[in-house]
């Protein structure tokens, strides 16, 4: 259900960019932040017929906008988009093929990011601290994540 949802509310911030561009959409995107309740995890359990949080709508689409940021690069960012639509267009598709599919064009491994997004409702924090011993920099991350999310980019 979080891939219909996170996916079309994702749009209009689509729409927004290609209207008024990237610093409107990105504010419009933010804007969601604020109906995200962190009640309960975006995918519900499988194989009942529950669904996960209503935050699938705003959290999801504020997540796809945290992926692209990580991506960096918006031509492969939105050739992935069209490419998931050209793909599965005639499919069901799970959420592992979702993730797996834009790792692979990506050449990331986001799972971390999907995973802390769509299976846990704690907010995380982060704390980087950068270092100077002598000449050689150094730096450490710590923090609240479920799930390990990015190394330390001076390892």
């Amino acid at each position: 259900m979080w891939i219909h949802e996170a996916f079309c509310t994702y749009g209009e911030s689509m729409y927004v960019e290609c209207m008024y561009g990237k610093k409107d959409a990105i504010t419009y995107v933010n804007g969601s932040k604020k109906g995200i309740d962190n009640d309960r995890p975006i995918i519900g359990p499988y194989g009942v017929n529950k669904e996960g949080s209503g935050d699938m709508y705003g959290k999801g689409a504020v997540m796809l906008n945290t992926i692209r940021s990580i991506v960096d690069n918006d031509t492969l960012w939105f050739s992935i988009i069209k490419g998931l639509a050209e793909q599965f267009k005639h499919s069901t598709v799970t959420t592992e093929i979702i993730i797996n599919y834009i790792n692979q064009r990506s050449g990331k491994n986001l799972t971390p990011i999907f995973d802390q997004y769509l299976r846990y409702t704690n907010i995380p924090t982060l704390e980087y601290i950068a270092k100077k011993r002598g000449k050689i920099p150094s730096c450490a991350i710590a923090g609240s994540l479920m799930c390990p999310i990015l190394p330390c980019p001076c390892a």
